[in-house]
């Protein structure tokens, strides 16, 4: 199983997970009917809880072709 895009809430308690990573558009569901994206997605930025609220700050850098 691949855990490149899963966040495991528990593991978070007072700590901050950095993101860094490269995934194609049809791996996350992002092509299903036309296709938008060029090429592979840049995902950065972290994640951290906030009381019982999982906070998620990120950048996408990509190219989208949009009709």
């Amino acid at each position: 199983m691949d855990d490149t895009l899963r966040i495991f809430v528990l593991q978070l308690k007072g700590k901050t997970k950095n993101i860094n990573e490269i995934v194609d558009p049809e791996s996350v569901g992002l092509n299903e009917t036309e296709k938008l994206f060029e090429g592979p997605i840049s995902l950065k930025g972290e994640s951290y809880l906030a009381e019982d609220e999982l906070v998620l700050r990120l950048s996408l850098e990509g190219q989208a072709r949009l009709p």
